[in-house]
């Protein structure tokens, strides 16, 4: 009996240790488990970081990129009016009716012209321009005349009324551009024209065609352009002239030099544009 009693016993003790030996490997596997499972979130949360880090980077980036283009397309006054203040100086390159000599034009003016697309504007302007028209040789000329002499007027004052058409070649904030104008110059005085050495009495009233050529650059609303113009005038004394046995000829008077202008609209072409530069760059980062 004693006998049994002891292995009975024994079997309970031996399977007490068992037991909690088992126990005891369950609960390190599980802390394993937790252990790999925390390693994992770690993992997976410094990918995230990373991730969110790399997009931040890749934003900035563009803005800074879009913020330092200056290659976008930039059309502020597309189909729009709009109006240009123009300031100009050239230098006489030729005349028959004085010695080019040191003469010279300035000029201010506006146009007023629509926007059709990208490239094309047309409109109209008026511009006021005083021209120099001195003769080298004026002294010798007038000794024979004080009279003449008093009445010659060395400048013309004249107002061109023309249509304009300007054509840029790219839609881009800095772009070339080539204008054109054609109209009547409305003369503001007479001019004594020389016709021969000894024969300075014949006048003209500097009315007459006007040309301007010009080629530039246009920097977002403000341009700078080379500029040639011709000034026709039409003689007053052309049957006297005749009575002298002078021919008739096209009097007229051409400039080079510099002008430069500044586009002001009267919409809200600025602001709309800013507002779709800003839309585009919010687009691009969400992509």
């Amino acid at each position: 009996m004693k006998k049994q009693i002891i292995s009975l016993l024994t079997l309970m003790a031996i399977a007490s240790v068992s037991y909690a030996q088992d126990e005891e490997i369950r609960v390190v596997d599980e802390i394993m488990v937790v252990s790999e499972s925390e390693a994992v979130l770690d993992s997976v949360a410094k990918k995230v970081d990373s991730v969110a880090v790399n997009l931040v980077d890749e934003e900035e980036a563009l803005a800074d990129s879009v913020a330092a283009d200056t290659t976008e397309p930039y059309v502020p006054f597309s189909e729009g009016l709009f109006f240009r203040p123009e300031l100009g100086g050239a230098k006489m390159m030729y005349s028959n009716r004085v010695d080019k000599g040191p003469n010279y034009d300035v000029s201010v003016g506006v146009n007023l012209a629509y926007q059709l697309n990208t490239n094309l504007s047309i409109g109209w302007g008026v511009s006021f321009y005083m021209c120099s028209l001195q003769m080298e040789n004026f002294d010798e000329l007038m000794s024979w005349n004080p009279t003449l002499r008093d009445e010659y007027e060395d400048k013309a004052y004249m107002l061109p009324i023309y249509i304009m058409g300007r054509w840029k070649f790219t839609p881009k904030k800095l772009t070339p551009f080539v204008d054109g104008r054609l109209g009547y110059a409305v003369g503001l005085t007479d001019y004594n024209l020389r016709v021969a050495g000894n024969d300075p009495g014949i006048s003209t009233d500097n009315n007459g065609l006007f040309l301007e050529l010009e080629a530039g650059v246009q920097y977002k609303n403000f341009s700078v352009a080379v500029v040639l113009n011709r000034f026709g005038c039409k003689d007053k004394d052309e049957e006297y002239r005749k009575m002298c046995g002078l021919t008739k000829c096209d009097y007229h008077d051409v400039y080079v030099g510099l002008k430069f202008g500044f586009d002001f609209t009267f919409g809200n072409g600025d602001d709309e544009e800013e507002e779709e530069t800003e839309e585009g760059v919010a687009n691009e980062s969400k992509k």
